[in-house]
């Protein structure tokens, strides 16, 4: 998409240039649900700006985070007042006579009014090793494999969520080993956790069961790979 008004985002930097259309406007349309997208989306509504977020995928940060753990982040921004419209596509962008931005007409004929149109990627790219990411006071952290398919050989996942503090965590399990992690709310113990995921510890069931309880520690790592990663001549 092109004009003076639309606006690609390729990185936080891209963002940060949006601050000085942000003091001109009073809406704007974010297309793409991922890290970036929202992260235009929390910038605009701090300065004041009506926000819709449009996502042609079926939930926003779908791909470096879970179901659970993107819902909380998207439910965090309604209670903000932020329009998100998942599921939607959009079909043209309306200027006047003049050739001045209106807003943006979706497929299903709903029209959202913008002075400006930020474009971002909808989907985040898989490969990226860590996002980390604070959305309308909720801090999010996300690492690794975090959504096997469903009867995936070898995984198994460990979900802790509580509601009223919206604090979510998942773990994701292979092979004896932590392949991945979702924190919202509390992210502690994230260097932690992704010690485990860096140094590919392998994981009995005592450590397990500390890790899912949300008590991780590098005393949980086995003695002889404690000394070779702090002690290396001693290897």
């Amino acid at each position: 998409m092109k004009g003076a008004d639309i606006y690609n985002l390729d990185g936080v930097e891209d963002v940060v240039r949006l601050e000085e259309v942000a003091a001109k406007i009073k809406r704007a349309v974010v297309l793409g649900g991922g890290v970036i997208g929202l992260q235009a989306a929390q910038m605009f509504h701090n300065r004041g700006v009506e926000v819709a977020v449009i996502e042609s995928g079926q939930r926003v940060l779908r791909g470096v985070c879970d179901a659970q753990g993107a819902e909380l982040a998207a439910r965090r921004m309604r209670e903000a007042g932020v329009i998100i419209r998942c599921g939607a596509e959009v079909k043209d962008i309306i200027r006047d006579k003049e050739g001045g931005l209106r807003g943006v007409l979706l497929k299903d004929k709903s029209f959202l009014e913008a002075g400006a149109v930020a474009v971002s990627g909808s989907e985040d790219n898989p490969a990226l090793s860590m996002v980390s990411s604070t959305l309308f006071g909720l801090p999010l952290m996300c690492m690794g494999e975090v959504d096997p398919e469903d009867g995936a050989p070898g995984y198994e996942a460990c979900v802790f969520f509580d509601e009223e503090k919206q604090i979510y965590r998942k773990l994701v399990f292979k092979d004896q080993r932590l392949a991945g992690y979702v924190l919202a709310g509390d992210i502690d113990c994230a260097g932690v956790y992704t010690s485990f995921i860096k140094f590919k510890i392998e994981i009995d069931g005592r450590i397990k069961e500390k890790l899912c309880a949300g008590k991780p520690d590098v005393l949980l790592w086995p003695d002889d790979f404690f000394e070779k990663v702090w002690n290396p001549k001693n290897g």
